[in-house]
């Protein structure tokens, strides 16, 4: 997780969905169904917040941000070193 809340539904391409749903073992709601019910913003504010609130999220910090880049940086590095 990028430590962000996406504002759009839209926003979440369909193959990720798919894939999430696969690896979760879940039905993927479709988009259209979805953008139906995020139609009212309330209920996207009320489902974001369940998130927070639920897995612990929090509001991701500068610091965060620079830890999250610097993984992401040596990681890749790490995974090039490997394959050569």
């Amino acid at each position: 997780m990028s430590g962000g809340l996406l504002d759009d539904v839209g926003a979440v391409p369909p193959a990720l969905w798919r894939h999430l749903g696969a690896q979760l073992e879940l039905t993927t709601p479709d988009l259209a169904s979805l953008r139906v019910m995020y139609r009212r913003p309330r209920t996207l504010f009320q489902h974001q917040e369940l998130a927070r609130t639920t897995f612990g999220f929090r509001e991701l910090t500068e610091a965060g941000a620079g830890r999250s880049c610097a993984w992401c940086a040596m990681s890749c590095r790490e995974r090039v070193i490997a394959n050569g």
